[in-house]
């Protein structure tokens, strides 16, 4: 299984939170291997259930 290395940025922006997640891999084969395999849409719906999290 490929690995990744992914950053992920937090920004205040007009009243709310800015998430800016990158993603670098070893080489495009990694990349494309992965996405083959369902991560883009998994990430996608991970990323959209971030609103209903609980605020501290």
């Amino acid at each position: 299984m490929p690995t990744t290395t992914v950053r992920m940025t937090l920004s205040e922006r007009e009243g709310g939170i800015r998430m800016e997640p990158r993603s670098a891999f070893d080489s495009r084969e990694q990349r494309d291997q992965l996405a083959e395999r369902g991560a883009v849409e998994g990430v996608k719906q991970t990323i959209g259930q971030v609103d209903d999290l609980p605020v501290a």
